[in-house]
């Protein structure tokens, strides 16, 4: 009351503030979760913490959208088709990647991200990310 705000405001402030931190650091920063996101992987602690908690430590540093994150936590499941994440070089977005229904992976980057003699060197890279895993 002294700040001037409602009950429900402060308790939906509450949700956001309440999140583990290991579930925190899956978004690209803390000012991306809304109380709907929290009052969702709130719930969904509550049913499987452990199962929440596993996911948030694969997803951690994964600089995905905000959207992809939360269907993950909660459920488990891949980022949605129109989720594109970004990928980033030296803070400059180079180009999104998205994971399609049929479960490939298309990968777009920017004119300037690849100059036409870095392309085989491209190719080879991902292809030895391939073979690693």
């Amino acid at each position: 009351e002294a700040l001037g705000v409602s009950h429900t405001w402060v308790r939906k402030a509450l949700l956001v503030a309440e999140l583990p931190q290991p579930v925190v650091e899956c978004f690209r920063s803390p000012i991306e979760i809304q109380y709907r996101h929290a009052e969702q992987i709130g719930a969904a602690l509550e049913t499987d913490k452990r199962g929440v908690l596993r996911r948030a430590e694969r997803l951690r540093a994964q600089n995905l959208a905000v959207g992809s994150v939360v269907a993950q936590l909660v459920e488990g499941r891949a980022p949605q088709r129109d989720a594109a994440t970004e990928i980033r070089l030296d803070d400059q977005v180079i180009g999104t990647w998205i994971r399609e229904r049929t479960g490939g992976l298309n990968i777009r980057l920017k004119p300037q991200a690849v100059p036409d003699e870095r392309i085989e060197a491209l190719t080879a890279a991902i292809v030895r990310a391939l073979r690693a895993s």
